[in-house]
């Protein structure tokens, strides 16, 4: 979607901007979430609209060692994504932000070409990332609570009967609703995948995320309000505990 130029769409990849899959869920079932279905839907000229906000689980650092502070990355280059603010946000820790594609990063950690990468357990493990060198240790950096967009027709949507677009929308929320239990059991099945491999995982609870958040904050409020979603970026703070 930045592609055709709804820019507000890579506000969904600022780091540290949900606390919880609970304050996840919150904004994106809440005020937050229906704004960006209302913007997503003029921005595009009612081209797509949001049947409803899926996960994609919770990403973490997993590198050649361990990192319990932003300070443990300095140097080390990271896979990340395109995204210009993800990026961004790993340079500010003083990591290397370094492009490679998904299909070769296997060989790029188990080579060195990269010290390492972030994911959630999921994708991770399935690719067997945590087998090797620089893959090794999982970090629970919980950065980026990932957000994938169900979406559908608008114009094709608005062209249904009422009763039509009520079995849309019940079965979409079914959908919405399935496909977030199965994201959150796997994101607890393949943790306990990555341990019984022998990865060494940093817990959530024994890193300094206060020091992380400091850094992307900043982002935060610098993005939002170069794209005029500074009103949005309050809607989700206000949910944070």
């Amino acid at each position: 979607m930045t592609g055709i130029g709804v820019a507000e769409v890579d506000f969904l990849s600022l780091e540290y901007l949900f606390d919880s899959f609970d304050h996840w869920e919150a904004c994106m079932d809440g005020e937050f979430g229906a704004a960006m279905r209302d913007m997503i839907s003029q921005k595009t000229g009612n081209m797509f609209r949001i049947m409803g906000y899926w996960s994609s689980s919770v990403r973490d650092v997993y590198a050649k060692k361990e990192i319990k502070a932003p300070e443990d990355m300095k140097g080390l280059s990271i896979r990340t994504q395109n995204s210009q603010v993800q990026q961004q946000f790993f340079q500010a820790c003083g990591a290397v932000p370094t492009s490679v594609a998904w299909g070769e990063l296997y060989q790029a950690l188990q080579q060195g070409v990269v010290d390492g990468a972030e994911n959630d357990y999921t994708n991770l493990t399935l690719k067997e990332h945590h087998k090797t060198p620089n893959g090794k240790y999982i970090n629970e950096t919980h950065h980026d609570y990932t957000t994938r967009l169900f979406l559908m027709d608008g114009t094709k949507y608005d062209r249904l009967t009422d009763e039509q677009k009520a079995w849309i929308d019940e079965a979409s929320a079914a959908a919405t609703a399935e496909e977030r239990a199965i994201t959150y059991r796997m994101f607890e099945e393949s943790k306990q995948k990555a341990i019984d491999d022998g990865a060494v995982i940093t817990e959530h609870a024994d890193i300094d995320i206060d020091a992380f958040k400091a850094i992307a904050i900043p982002i935060q409020d610098e993005f939002a309000a170069k794209i005029g979603m500074t009103e949005q970026l309050e809607m989700i703070r206000s949910l944070s505990k």
